[in-house]
């Protein structure tokens, strides 16, 4: 498993909690799932998809697509010794391009 953490802002801390919050029940333990267990993206074998999102790659990037609220979490993965999930940026789909613009 890999432990969901925010990258030092506090903003981005806060933006990620206000998605979490904004989110059902549903939406958001599927999130948290993807990003502990699948954050690059769920296997295709014996995985039901109502329990893991979209998950897509835009160069040093990781995406995770909300659905059907059109906003993104992009993160990166840390597959050292303790596994971490840094959330970068979660926001709108416009804020997301910006963010991809002026960090890649």
């Amino acid at each position: 498993m890999y432990d969901i953490v925010a990258n030092s802002s506090r903003s981005v801390e806060k933006d990620f909690d206000t998605l979490i919050n904004s989110l059902t029940v549903k939406e958001s333990k599927k999130l948290l799932n993807t990003l502990s267990k699948f954050p690059k993206a769920r296997p295709n074998i014996n995985v039901d998809p109502e329990l893991y999102g979209l998950v897509k790659k835009k160069k040093r990037f990781w995406q995770y697509y909300v659905q059907p609220t059109g906003q993104r979490v992009i993160y990166v993965v840390v597959d050292k010794a303790d596994k971490k999930v840094i959330i970068r940026f979660a926001g709108t789909h416009d804020e997301a391009q910006a963010f991809l613009r002026n960090n890649n």
